[in-house]
């Protein structure tokens, strides 16, 4: 999605991957720890090299949306934390 022509399917892309995307144990209204389904692809995915490369290009796009939304996506954890 992120190689796609259509700028919304890139901003829902970018949008997951400049998420949070936290395990049940972190998360205070689960009544017991179970395995988020989104965290174990976020994790893969982000830490795919052809991923974060990807992402990089698209923090020089000329669509603003696009740009920022990329940006956000390569901030780690604790920085998108105050966004």
């Amino acid at each position: 999605m992120l190689d796609s022509k259509d700028n919304v399917s890139v901003l829902a892309a970018l949008t997951f991957l400049g998420g949070w995307h936290l395990a049940e144990p972190r998360r205070k209204f689960a009544p017991e720890p179970q395995a988020s389904k989104y965290s174990d692809l976020f994790h893969q995915l982000i830490s795919n090299a052809e991923v974060q490369e990807r992402i990089k290009r698209l923090a020089d796009s000329e669509n603003e949306w696009v740009k920022q939304a990329a940006v956000s996506a390569t901030r780690g954890p604790r920085e998108r934390l105050w966004q």
